[in-house]
């Protein structure tokens, strides 16, 4: 985790990271769905890039609308997990700044009932380079996901090096 040098004041702009950000890349549903019961699986990537930083703080929201790829498509259950991680660039190290249970995540209208970065205490700093992970966990009844009817919110502070003070 790199954080915000006490030297430093960001200056920076309020940004919605989502599904349709150029940059932001979804797996299909098979590669999600074979990995989905027995582990995190990967549904969303996106690497920052050049001349950006994104600054993700305890009190910036998280939500994530989940659909299975069933006969009768579905909203996931409350039960099932997700995630939120940063990788590196090299993807060796990942830092998880968000787990829990679908429930907690589910909200997308309601800033009060969406979710909050439960991992971390103080703004994280996501470098050029680094990589944002958003995944999924379904061990019970709902093995499938259909990612094309699926999104996600993630709010942050955008800041480039001339935002900087």
């Amino acid at each position: 985790m790199t954080p915000v040098a006490a030297a430093e004041k960001i200056k920076g702009e309020a940004y919605r990271l989502h599904q349709g950000e150029t940059g932001v890349t979804a797996s299909t549903d098979a590669e999600v769905e074979y990995t989905l019961r027995y582990d995190f699986a990967a549904i969303w990537k996106y690497q920052v890039p050049v001349n950006t930083e994104l600054f993700i703080r305890p009190e910036d929201h998280l939500s994530m609308y989940i659909e299975n790829d069933e006969a009768a498509p579905a909203e996931w259950r409350d039960d099932q997990f997700v995630r939120a991680a940063i990788w590196n660039p090299e993807l060796t190290k990942m830092d998880i700044i968000h787990e829990g249970r679908y429930v907690e995540t589910k909200e997308t209208s309601d800033r009060n009932k969406m979710g909050h970065f439960s991992k971390i205490d103080a703004p994280y700093r996501v470098k050029p380079g680094d990589w944002i992970y958003l995944y999924g966990k379904s061990p019970f009844t709902i093995y499938t996901i259909d990612v094309s009817d699926s999104y996600f919110i993630l709010e942050c502070l955008r800041a480039r090096p001339t935002m900087f003070e």
